[in-house]
């Protein structure tokens, strides 16, 4: 899954789990690499639409285990 795509449109792709957990770690480890950095790093999921709200919530739980803010 490449292009971003606005979350309201239909059709969208949804990255699988451990690619969106890959994405999130690597930001977090760029971001550590940066000294005195003030990045904040916000993770956001389009699942509810295609798998529904406790789909979304999970991703979004294990983002912010991964790192994210």
């Amino acid at each position: 899954v490449q292009s971003k795509r606005c979350g309201h449109l239909l059709g969208k792709q949804i990255a699988p789990i451990p690619e969106f957990l890959a994405r999130i770690r690597a930001a977090v480890a760029a971001r550590a690499k940066i000294h005195d950095c003030d990045i904040v790093l916000i993770a956001r999921t389009d699942a509810a639409q295609s798998y529904g709200i406790d789909e979304a919530l999970k991703r979004l739980k294990l983002a912010v285990e991964a790192g994210a803010d």
